[in-house]
């Protein structure tokens, strides 16, 4: 004999999960842009100064993308400076991420407590 069982409530806690996933999402975006900007080696200012976040085109995976048309970024980045030996745009992503993954948890934790 088959068994059915029904699950009440469960289209609302789908919606409520991706709702979370974009508010982590932008919480990590907006960090690591900011941490890939403000580790940018800094003589002119004219490199940092050139972070952009655009939308991706068309067909590419993800929404969008961070990138600096300045033409000796890639050197920076290859440790051309010395305020910057190692890089620093790997150093900013993983910044970006904790930092975003942390304020994604305050706030969600400061949600459950007004709750209460």
């Amino acid at each position: 004999m088959p068994i059915k069982i029904a699950v009440e409530g469960l289209d609302e806690v789908i919606l409520d999960l991706s709702d979370q996933a974009q508010q982590l999402n932008k919480m990590i975006w907006g960090a690591t842009f900011r941490e890939i900007r403000d580790l940018t080696p800094i003589r002119t200012g004219r490199a940092r100064r050139g972070w952009q976040a655009v939308p991706n085109p068309v067909g590419v995976r993800g929404d969008r993308q961070i990138i600096n048309t300045v033409p000796y970024v890639q050197y920076l980045e290859k440790g051309h400076s010395k305020q910057a030996p190692n890089g620093f745009i790997r150093q900013g992503i993983n910044r970006g991420i904790d930092i975003g993954e942390r304020t994604f948890l305050q706030y969600q934790i400061s949600k459950l407590r007004k709750s209460k």
